[in-house]
Parts: structure tokens; C-alpha cells; sequence
């Protein structure tokens, strides 16, 4: 039986968090990413994720899916931005949901986003929203799934 699940992240995460980001990004969306996006560095990603994992900010949540000893994937959960549709109600942006190329089609995609629904209802969020790329076919298929 495989052990996998879903936690809050930490510290230590930043490095697979990056690494899946990035991974995610040159897997996915290699046609649609500037190369430039595509041949980032990771220091930049891993100091983006320091900072949101360092800081505790209310409605803020970055969850790590875990199968074995590996991190396979994540979900980070925030306020939407003022200009966002639902900005002025109770709500969250799930921004990004990823899943290393290599561990897809595992049930991680489904943890993470009931632990993003769990956290919600717990913060009394009346809205849940995510954006995507309109060639990203993998990802309106998994959330119109959900």
C-alpha cells in the first residue's frame, strides 16, 4: 500500500515546491511559457516560496501533497486580488495546484484540493476560485471533475 497524503507545508518543502513549479511549468507549458520562464533558475522560485512559507498571513495556505518520503505536489490558497471577480465577498484563489510530471494521475490533485476545501470551510470562505491558462486542457478537465 502506498502512503500518500496531504500537510500543511514547511520550511524544508521550499526546495520540491521549486523544483515542481518549475517542473510543472517546462512539462506543461513548454509552447506556452517564454523561454526565459522556461529556463528560470530555481533561486528566485525558492525565495518566492521562503517568503510565503516565512510569513503568516490570515487566509494564506500552501499545502504539500507527500507520497512516501517524496513531495509530489502542491496547492496555495490566498485572497483574490482586488480586481479579481468575487474580491469583495468571502473567497480564495487557488493559485497554483501542481503535481510533478512524474506523479500525475495518482489521487494527489484530489488531496490537495480537498485540503484546500477543508481549510476554506474552516475560514468560512463562500468562494473558491483558480485561474488557468486557456490551453490548459489537463486543468479544466481535473477542476470541472472536482
Amino acid at each position: 500500500m502506498v502512503d500518500a497524503y496531504v500537510r500543511p507545508a514547511v520550511l524544508n518543502d521550499v526546495d520540491a515546491i521549486a523544483e515542481i513549479q518549475l517542473d510543472v511549468w517546462r512539462v506543461a507549458f513548454t509552447h506556452l511559457l517564454p523561454t526565459a520562464v522556461l529556463q528560470m533558475d530555481t533561486e528566485p522560485v525558492r525565495a518566492a516560496w521562503r517568503e510565503a512559507l516565512s510569513e503568516s498571513r490570515p487566509r494564506h495556505a500552501v499545502f504539500v501533497a507527500q507520497e512516501g518520503s517524496s513531495v509530489v505536489g502542491f496547492a496555495a490558497v490566498a485572497p483574490p486580488a482586488p480586481d479579481e471577480p468575487n474580491a469583495d465577498v468571502l473567497s480564495l484563489s487557488i493559485n497554483p495546484l501542481a503535481i510533478t510530471s512524474r506523479w500525475t494521475r495518482r489521487g494527489h490533485g484530489s488531496r490537495l484540493l480537498a485540503a484546500v476545501a477543508d481549510f476554506s470551510r474552516t475560514a468560512h470562505i463562500d468562494h473558491l476560485t483558480t485561474w488557468l491558462l486557456a490551453e490548459d486542457h489537463a486543468g479544466k478537465a481535473f477542476f470541472a471533475s472536482a
